[in-house]
């Protein structure tokens, strides 16, 4: 009897048991998709980890380096390229309105035996200055760059200051024809002169005011861009550094977990070096800006304003020659020169209220306290010398002490220290922030190789072991 029959149960046929004799059920056979385990295995957790650490190191050297070489732009448009030419299109300016001035003082020394000597160191001044302006002419032309409104400019310039030269000329070889007293050219000298002073201030003034504006556009928005890049570069490498190290801890942590490994060399180094790396970085744009910043709201402020200040000084004392050489313009020019000193107080003020550095105070003081003499002696404009106009003469060219021009040399040299302090301090801030770079711009992507080495170092042999 069966087992089937003795346990009073019919017996059961099935595939696995045709025969019902009880056999055992077989294993059902698991499907891949029901071995495959949920989520990432260890090893793909592991390497998709450190990849994403890799890209992250990668990321913030790139970062380094473009933030480093924005700021290089920005220094180098300061202290070396739109700076150079600005500084030279504010010094062109000043020596060409002087220029013209001693021409002017040429003509009105005249013929007379007593004016001799005023003629003399009249006409010696202007051979320098003229000597000057074609040095500064051919600096702003070595520094024009690639700026075609400057390159337009220079040749506008080059051309202007060539005819002006030959009428200023042609005016002397037409005074020295006929003698005549002091402040009485010829009416021929008188006209040659005339053309070639409306063409200074006129065109040749106003272009060399037109590239000192160009250049400080090109500076002032490389200063914006340079702060800029500062801020937002240093914002991305917070936010990348921050993320890697994360990144690089938590992988610590899945070794610890999975592998049973308190402790990976490997990884501990490369957090060490994205932290490294991260302050480095943050160190580097802070300092690069805030030289930047100083270079530009306490130095090259002050030097733009008081570069413009000695330029419309000089142009404000030609006028007094100017008036005194051409009557029949007097009006004018008086008019232009009370313009100018407006100018000049709206400029100074704007000067004073940004003294920053040590000795400034002091210079600055000097400085309006001599303009204020100068002023106050002022007679050319405000007291037609009509009466005695070879004494007029006499103290327009005169640098005897108490006189106008005295006051006005004393004046001059007080602004050129003012401008010396703020220009120096320019450079140096222009060359604390390039040193800041310098020293430290080699450190990011270095840490960055080290990084990925370390990164690869550390999870390698862990990787090895699921082989």
């Amino acid at each position: 009897m069966t087992s089937a029959g003795r346990t009073g149960q019919e017996p059961v046929i099935t595939p696995a048991d045709p025969d019902a004799v009880g056999l055992p059920a077989q294993a059902t056979a698991r499907t891949p998709a029901a071995r495959r385990p949920r989520g990432w295995s260890t090893p793909a957790r592991i390497r998709g980890l450190a990849l994403v650490a890799m890209l992250l190191a990668v990321v913030s050297g790139l970062v380094a380096m473009a933030g480093t070489a924005e700021l290089r732009h920005g220094f180098r448009e300061t202290g070396h390229r739109s700076g150079r030419q600005l500084t030279a299109a504010s010094e062109l300016y000043s020596v060409l309105a002087d220029l013209d001035a001693h021409a002017a003082e040429v003509l009105l020394a005249g013929g007379e035996t007593a004016m001799s000597e005023q003629r003399r160191a009249a006409l010696e001044t202007y051979e320098r200055r003229r000597v000057q302006t074609a040095d500064k002419l051919y600096q702003a032309v070595a520094v024009a760059g690639d700026s075609p409104g400057a390159s337009m400019l220079m040749r506008r310039l080059l051309h202007d200051f060539g005819r002006y030269q030959a009428l200023v000329a042609e005016a002397m070889v037409l005074d020295g024809q006929r003698p005549h007293p002091a402040g009485e050219a010829p009416g021929t000298a008188l006209a040659r002169y005339r053309e070639a002073a409306d063409l200074m201030r006129h065109s040749i003034l106003a272009s060399a005011e037109r590239l000192t504006e160009i250049n400080a556009a090109r500076v002032g928005r490389a200063h914006k861009d340079g702060q800029d890049t500062a801020r937002w570069m240093t914002g991305a490498a917070v936010t990348v550094g921050v993320t890697l190290c994360g990144v690089l801890v938590f992988l610590q942590i899945q070794l610890s977990r999975r592998l049973r490994r308190r402790f990976n060399p490997g990884l501990a180094g490369a957090t060490a070096a994205a932290l490294v790396s991260l302050t480095v970085t943050v160190g580097m744009f802070t300092t690069a800006a805030g030289s930047l910043r100083t270079a530009e709201k306490d130095a090259f402020g002050s030097v733009l304003v008081l570069s413009r200040s000695h330029g419309v000084s000089h142009d404000a004392n030609a006028d007094e020659s100017r008036g005194l050489l051409d009557p029949a313009r007097r009006e004018e020019y008086e008019r232009a020169f009370l313009a100018k000193y407006r100018q000049l107080d709206g400029l100074l003020g704007a000067a004073w209220r940004n003294v920053t550095f040590p000795g400034e105070r002091e210079r600055a003081e000097a400085a309006l306290s001599a303009l204020r003499e100068f002023r106050s002696g002022h007679w050319a404009m405000a007291r037609p010398p009509a009466t005695r106009p070879e004494e007029a003469v006499r103290l327009n060219a005169s640098r005897a002490a108490g006189d106008p021009g005295d006051d006005f040399d004393r004046y001059i040299e007080s602004l050129e220290e003012l401008l010396l302090i703020n220009q120096r301090h320019l450079d140096r801030s222009v060359a604390d922030g390039e040193r800041a770079l310098d020293g430290r711009s080699l450190v990011p992507p270095a840490a960055t190789a080290l990084m990925v080495g370390l990164i690869y170092a550390g999870v390698r042999p862990r990787l090895a072991e699921y082989r």
